[in-house]
């Protein structure tokens, strides 16, 4: 199952994440620690659900925030796809 959503990357320098709706969280069934395959602006890799500031979110290292080009306030085009276990 996969759904799909737009949003801002939230954080700084130091720290970034995916803000993740609710409801996506819900549709998606895995719970709020599922294990997703993401895919942002066109770049994919596999994370965790998580949480930031007590909502749902993706981290996102300054690794990959090199890798894709990606900044805290760039808007984003996500599509999240649950992981079986």
């Amino acid at each position: 199952m996969s759904e799909s959503f737009t949003t801002v990357m939230w954080g700084n320098a130091s720290n970034a994440a995916i803000p993740v709706p609710r409801s996506v969280v819900e549709a998606l069934g895995g719970g709020g620690r599922a294990r997703v395959h993401v895919v942002v602006n066109g770049f994919e890799f596999t994370s965790v659900l998580a949480s930031n500031l007590g909502e749902p979110a993706i981290g996102f290292s300054q690794v990959r925030r090199r890798e894709s080009g990606i900044q805290p306030g760039d808007a984003l085009d996500v599509t999240l796809t649950l992981v079986s276990a």
